[in-house]
C-alpha cells in the first residue's frame, strides 16, 4: 500500500476539527508562536523549517516542512477548512466553484469521504496528481468588479492584497528560473481558469519538483529587491503566498498541457465554521442556568443576568451559560467583563451551532430552521451536565435559584409552571384547545406549561427520550413550546405560579385574562403578591413599550445591562417607526378605537366612566366578557 500523506495546515489560534485517520495529518501553521504548551497535533517548527515566515508565506510554511522532513510517496495539501473531496457525489458551488459546508463535523467527514481510507489509498494511487477543479475567475468578485482574465482579477486587487506591479515582477522572474513554465505562466494568466488556495495531492516527484520551483522563483525575487514590506498592509504582507499559489495554479496547468500525467480532479470543500465543539462541565455546587440568544436578544440576556445577580444569595454559585451562533469576540468578551465583579457568578458563551446531534440514520437537524428549537437538544449539547435550568431572555429573576434547583422532581423530567394566558388563548379560541388536544396529545390543556423557566433533569431525560425522537419533533413548523409540552407532557412537575407571574406590558394580556377560569384567579393574585420571576409573554416587549406601568419591572434592571444604550436604540427605533407611541403598530380593539372617538382621552366624560366603571370592577368584566364572546363567536 501507498505511504499517502495529506498534511492539513491548521491555525494555531483556533482549535479546529482534526480528521482523525492515517492519511489526514495536521500540523500546526507557525507553531514557533505558539505558546500552548501541551499542543494536540504537531508543528512545522521542527527539523528543517520556515515557520517563523507564516505571516509572509502562509500555509507553504506547513508544505516546506513536510518536504523537508517527511517521507511518503504521495504528498498532499490542505487547509482546515478546505479540502479535497472524495465523495462520489456532485454537490451545488458557490462563485469560486467550491462546495461550502456551514460546519466541519463528524457527519461531514463522512459526508465527503475523508474517514473511507481505503477508498482514498485505491483513488489516490491510480493518479500522479489529484487537484480541485477550475474556478472560472470572470465570476469572483474583485474591489474594482469582475475581471475577464487571471492578470486582470489580481490587478484589481491592486493595493488591497498585492501591488500590480508585483505580478509582472513574478512573471519575469518564473521566465528567468524556467522558461517552459514562464510560458505556461503567461498563458495561465491571460486565461480566465484559476486553481488556488493549494489543495492538491501529488505524486512524491511531482511535489519535491513543485517545492524546488517555488523556493527558485520566491528566492529570486527576493534578489531583486524591489517587494518592501515596510508600506504594506498585513494583508500584503501574504505577497510571497500569492506566489505560492500562483505556481501551484501555474504547475497544474503546465503538467495538463504536457498531457503525460494522470490528473484527477475533484470538488473543493469549503468549511465556514470549523472550530472543535467546546464541551463545558458543570462546576462543583454550582447553579448551572443556560440563555438561548443572539444580537438581538444579547441586551435583553444581560437585563435578565443583571436581575439573577442582584437577588442571590452572597454564597449561591450561579454557572450561567449563554448559546449562540453569530455573537462576536467583543460581544463576548465585554459581556464577561462586565459581571466580572460579581462574586460567585461565571459566564461563558457557547457557540451551538456544530453541537446539535444526529439522529441514528444519519440525518441531522440545523438550527438555522428554527433557532428556538435548541432548547430540546440543550440535555444533548450539554453533555456533562445532570440538571441545568433555563430561563428565556424576557425573564426577570427576584429571588435565589437555589430552592429550585434542587426541586424533587419526584420521577418527572422537568419543572416549570403551567402558562396560565396560554390557557386563556384556549379558552377564547375553541381551535387553539383542539390543536393542543389533537396535535399536541394534551388530554388535559390545562397542563399546558411555559418554558420560560424551567428546570431540566438532563441525566433522565437522555435516558428516557430518544434522541430520535426529539431530532423528529426538532423538523416540525410547530411552535417550540408546543413541541416542549408535547415531549414532555405528563412528564413535568408543575412549579408555583410564583415562578411565571406575567406582566401586562401587553394589552394583548387585558384582552385574553378575561377568559382565565374563576378558580385560578385566587392562585393568580396569591402569586402577584409574592413574585419569585417575573415572564412578559407578549408584544410589545418592555423594551418597545416603556409606556406601561410594569414595564418598568424590566427597565430597573435594564438599566445596569452593559448593552443599555442598544435597548434605548431599539425602542426609539420602534417608536419612530409607529404612528401610535403607545400601541407600537398593534391593532387597538374596536371598543378602544370607539371609545377613543365618543370619549378622547383627558375629557370629563372619560373620566366620569372610568369612576362609573373602573378598570376590572364587576361591571368593566361584564362588559368585557360580552363583547368577546360576541366577537369570538362572530370570528
Amino acid at each position: 500500500m501507498k505511504n499517502i500523506k495529506i498534511f492539513v495546515s491548521h491555525r494555531i489560534d483556533v482549535k479546529s476539527i482534526i480528521v482523525e485517520n492515517s492519511i489526514y495529518y495536521p500540523v500546526r501553521c507557525g507553531a514557533v508562536f505558539d505558546n500552548d504548551p501541551l499542543p494536540q497535533i504537531a508543528g512545522d517548527n521542527t527539523g528543517e523549517n520556515i515557520s517563523n515566515k507564516r505571516e509572509y508565506l502562509g500555509e507553504f510554511t506547513v508544505q516546506y516542512w513536510a518536504w523537508k522532513n517527511i517521507k511518503a510517496d504521495y504528498y498532499g495539501l490542505c487547509h482546515y477548512r478546505r479540502y479535497l473531496s472524495f465523495s462520489k457525489r456532485k454537490y451545488s458551488v458557490d462563485e469560486k466553484n467550491q462546495v461550502v459546508e456551514p460546519f466541519l463535523s463528524k457527519e461531514t467527514i463522512s459526508k465527503y469521504g475523508f474517514d473511507d481510507t481505503d477508498y482514498i489509498s485505491e483513488t489516490v494511487s491510480q493518479y500522479d496528481a489529484i487537484v480541485a477543479e477550475y474556478a472560472d475567475i470572470s465570476k469572483m468578485y474583485t474591489p474594482r468588479g469582475p475581471r475577464a482574465s487571471v492578470y486582470e482579477h489580481f490587478k484589481a486587487y491592486d493595493k488591497y492584497l498585492i501591488n500590480k506591479e508585483d505580478i509582472d515582477l513574478f512573471l519575469s522572474v518564473l521566465d528567468a528560473v524556467n522558461v517552459e513554465y514562464g510560458k505556461s505562466a503567461r498563458e495561465y494568466f491571460n486565461g480566465k481558469k484559476f486553481r488556488g488556495y493549494n489543495c492538491f495531492i501529488l505524486k512524491k516527484n511531482l511535489f519535491f519538483e513543485l517545492c524546488q520551483l517555488q523556493i527558485n522563483v520566491l528566492k529570486g525575487i527576493a534578489e531583486t529587491g524591489k517587494i518592501n514590506f515596510i508600506n504594506r498592509t498585513s494583508l500584503q504582507k501574504r505577497t510571497y503566498g500569492f506566489f505560492c499559489e500562483w505556481l501551484y495554479g501555474v504547475f497544474i496547468y503546465h503538467l495538463e498541457k504536457t498531457g503525460k500525467y494522470k490528473i484527477k480532479t475533484t470538488q473543493l470543500i469549503f468549511f465556514t465554521n470549523t472550530e472543535a465543539p467546546k464541551y463545558d462541565f458543570p462546576i462543583k455546587n454550582g447553579i448551572s442556568i443556560v440563555y438561548l440568544t443572539n444580537k438581538y436578544l444579547l441586551p435583553i440576556t444581560q437585563t435578565s443576568i443583571v436581575s439573577l445577580v442582584k437577588n442571590k444569595k452572597s454564597n449561591t454559585l450561579y454557572d450561567i451559560f449563554l448559546c449562540h451562533e453569530e455573537l462576536n469576540t467583543k460581544e463576548i468578551d465585554n459581556t464577561i467583563k462586565f459581571f466580572e465583579p460579581y462574586s460567585n457568578v461565571s459566564i461563558h458563551f457557547l457557540n451551538y451551532s456544530s453541537m446539535i446531534p444526529t439522529a441514528s440514520n444519519g440525518v441531522s437537524w440545523k438550527p438555522s430552521l428554527n433557532p428556538t428549537n435548541v432548547f430540546l437538544y440543550l440535555p444533548w449539547i450539554f453533555i456533562n451536565f445532570n440538571r441545568l435550568i433555563f430561563l428565556h431572555s424576557d425573564v426577570i429573576i427576584c429571588s435565589d435559584l437555589t430552592e429550585l434547583f434542587s426541586i424533587n422532581l419526584q420521577n418527572n423530567l422537568i419543572a416549570a409552571p403551567r402558562d396560565y394566558l396560554r390557557l386563556c388563548e384556549g379558552k377564547r379560541d375553541e381551535q387553539i384547545e383542539k390543536y393542543r388536544k389533537i396535535k399536541l396529545l394534551l388530554d388535559n390543556p390545562e397542563d399546558y406549561i411555559s418554558t420560560s423557566i424551567c428546570l431540566m433533569d438532563c441525566n433522565e431525560i437522555r435516558k428516557r427520550i430518544p434522541l430520535d425522537r426529539v431530532i423528529k419533533y426538532s423538523f416540525s413548523k410547530d411552535l417550540s413550546r408546543d413541541l416542549a409540552n408535547k415531549l414532555f407532557y405528563k412528564k413535568t412537575y408543575f412549579l408555583d405560579p410564583k415562578w411565571n407571574v406575567c406582566c401586562h406590558a401587553s394589552f394583548k394580556i387585558d384582552e385574553i385574562i378575561n377568559f382565565l377560569p374563576a378558580r385560578f384567579d385566587v392562585l393568580l393574585k396569591k402569586a402577584n403578591l409574592t413574585p419569585l420571576a417575573y415572564h412578559f409573554p407578549f408584544y410589545p416587549k418592555p423594551w418597545q413599550n416603556p409606556y406601561n406601568e410594569e414595564s418598568c419591572i424590566f427597565w430597573n434592571y435594564a438599566r445596569e445591562a452593559p448593552l443599555y444604550e442598544q435597548l434605548i436604540a431599539h425602542m426609539v427605533s420602534t417608536i419612530s417607526c409607529t404612528q401610535n407611541n403607545y400601541t407600537f403598530g398593534l391593532k387597538e380593539s374596536f371598543p378602544r378605537r370607539i371609545s377613543n372617538i365618543l370619549l378622547p382621552k383627558g375629557t370629563l366624560r372619560r373620566e366620569l366612566l372610568k369612576k362609573i366603571c373602573p378598570k376590572d370592577s364587576a361591571l368593566y368584566l361584564f362588559f368585557k366578557r360580552l363583547y368577546y364572546s360576541f366577537f369570538t363567536r362572530k370570528k
